[in-house]
């Protein structure tokens, strides 16, 4: 669901962090979160107060973070324990905790339900490309596990599940070079193994197995490390390797033996049977048997649907056999396989010089995949750009009917590129067009433009896009801006302009006597309980649950109230790596 300014003002936001947190059970009052204390003595008290007292809540709680949340007084107790049980442990990642602000302790206090319950939901979710950037600092930084409710091996299972289901390859790869043992390592391989498979790519699959170390055993992987050596031709190696297989597992695979065993020649009976019951055997089938001959269904296995595909086996024997390529359309429309197999057996089924002529008439009586193909191959025949785009966007209605939609958009997409590249689309086809054309979701950044007649835009944005700050410098610049800025008696301060600012008083700076927002932030009441969270150690949750409120949501589609309440979480929780990218992303002007 997508942030809109229409939302009155934020408490549509409040309300959703207040249910995202499962209803803790605070008291219904709301509270000013920026109070001004004019003690500065007192600021630097709270900012550096214990975890005691920066953590316990001041209402009684429920839900998700109850463990977390009602019983920090418990955990402050053994705290210095858990720590100590939790040095005396590995800890994997990619990222160091100081590169976002994060520390060991990340997780440290917080039930490990609560974590699994946002996996949960962000797991429901196409990210953006912001959100998905704020998940992967979030679960690849180095951390303790969290205290309760999640054992090593599933705090890992978490975070390398969804980098395997989201094909995140290169960072799977990433984190075997870092890390060099842990648990669940053989998962990964094997999964890194089964994808360039998929992709006919034997080389590539044989470089993956380097990665299994001889502490980690792994039947499926051992044996794919036996039939590499046979693909390099190091007969020798692979045949002590394939002995000492069969002794060190009391379980033998038969398929497999027999085909090795024959690649061998350690036997001259060949085996052509075609074994499916995993990627490795079915790769050796097709690799060993003379007459490979092999008919994928709809519970195929996806990788040996994608490694057909990209090794050229899928085959239609009878083109006139509807059953089997309708097979293929399903195949494609669950991306087992490339939407373009689909639109090479179209090409190839059979129709007269009559049909063709009177496909405006036929298409209608013919069962649907002729019906699909037969106008397809008209759009093909076509000369006229009217004619190309009255059978393109017929060819989407019968895709859109047929629930395979996601087979044609594409190739809609581009043809409509192609179009418009060479020809005039007409008028009454233009808005059907642009909207049937997907966009590129790389947009180049545009350039800043500083202005100096506001806060937002000006010179002071410089400080949170610069790693190493000269807090010397950028005082005086906020304070020269101020007396500036402040002449204007007519100027009034935007939201923006108090993000900007409220984030500067997080970080230190002494803001001019002449600029009172005060009255300002008062307006801005919220419910306390995301708040209460982001002035806690569950610093990890939080960027979890900011990950879920993004969501599919581009970061600068977020409306300016609902950023002054984003930003102040962060400030409170010290996240200022992920603010600054925020700050940078929404508040410059850009040219």
């Amino acid at each position: 669901m997508k942030l809109k300014n229409s939302i009155n003002k934020v408490f549509f936001l409040a309300f959703f962090f207040f249910n995202q947190i499962s209803n803790l059970n605070a008291d219904n009052h709301v509270i000013d979160i920026w109070k001004k204390v004019d003690n500065k003595e007192k600021n630097l008290t709270e900012n550096n107060s214990s975890v005691t007292e920066k953590s316990q809540p001041t209402t009684e709680t429920s839900g998700l973070f109850e463990a977390a949340l009602n019983k920090q007084g418990e955990q402050n107790i053994i705290n210095s324990n858990l720590i100590t049980d939790n040095e005396k442990k590995e800890v994997y990642g990619l990222y160091d905790p100081e590169t976002n602000n994060f520390t060991l302790q990340m997780w440290s206090n917080t039930d490990g339900n609560s974590i699994k319950e946002m996996f949960k939901k962000i797991n429901q979710k196409d990210l953006s490309d912001f959100s998905e950037k704020i998940f992967l600092e979030t679960i690849l930084t180095h951390s303790y596990l969290p205290y309760d409710s999640m054992t090593e091996e599933e705090f890992l299972n978490l975070k390398l599940g969804w980098l395997i289901n989201h094909n995140k390859i290169e960072i799977l790869e990433q984190f075997l070079n870092k890390n060099k043992e842990f648990p669940g390592k053989e998962k990964v391989i094997r999964y890194l193994v089964d994808e360039s498979l998929s992709e006919a790519n034997l080389k590539r699959s044989c470089e993956k197995v380097a990665f299994l170390s001889n502490s980690v055993k792994d039947f499926y992987l051992d044996k794919f490390r036996v039939f590499c050596l046979i693909s390099e031709n190091k007969l020798s190696e692979a045949q002590v390797t394939f002995d000492l297989l069969n002794e060190q597992y009391a379980k033998a695979d038969k398929n497999f033996n027999e085909k090795i065993s024959f690649a061998l020649g350690l036997t001259e009976t060949k085996n052509d049977k075609i074994y499916d019951d995993n990627m490795l055997n079915f790769f050796i089938s097709s690799k060993i048997s003379e007459k490979f001959n092999y008919k994928p269904t709809n519970k195929t296995d996806p990788y040996i649907w994608k490694y057909m595909n990209n090794a050229g086996l899928i085959q239609v024997d009878n083109i006139e056999d509807l059953t089997e390529i309708e097979k293929i359309e399903i195949a494609a429309a669950e991306e087992k396989i490339s939407d373009d197999k689909v639109f090479e057996i179209y090409k190839k089924i059979n129709f007269n010089f009559n049909e063709i002529l009177n496909a405006d008439i036929l298409h209608q009586n013919l069962e649907p995949i002729k019906s699909r193909a037969l106008i397809f191959q008209k759009y093909l025949l076509s000369e006229t750009t009217n004619s190309k785009l009255q059978y393109l966007f017929l060819l989407r209605e019968k895709f859109r009917r047929a629930d395979l939609s996601n087979v044609y958009n594409e190739f809609l997409s581009q043809e409509l590129k192609d179009l418009k590249a060479t020809s005039e689309i007409p008028s009454e086809y233009s808005q059907l067009v642009e909207l049937n054309i997907i966009k590129d979701e790389d947009v180049i950044e545009k350039k800043i433009k500083f202005n100096d007649k506001n806060y937002y835009s000006s010179k002071l944005l410089e400080y949170f896009d610069q790693n190493n700050q000269d807090t010397k410098k950028f005082q005086k610049l906020l304070n020269t801006t101020v007396k500036k800025i402040s002449k204007n008696k007519k100027y009034q301060l935007s939201t923006k302009d108090i993000i900007l600012l409220e984030s500067f008083k997080s970080e230190g700076f002494l803001i001019p006597k002449e600029i009172n927002y005060t009255d300002q932030l008062s307006q801005f009441k919220f419910e306390d309980e995301m708040i209460k969270l982001s002035k806690s150690t569950h610093t990890g949750l939080l960027a979890l649950k900011l990950v879920d409120l993004f969501s599919q949501d581009n970061v600068k589609e977020i409306d300016d109230q609902n950023l002054l309440y984003i930003t102040v979480l962060l400030n409170n929780a010290g996240l200022k790596n992920i603010r600054n990218q925020i700050l940078m992303s929404t508040l410059p002007e850009r040219i």
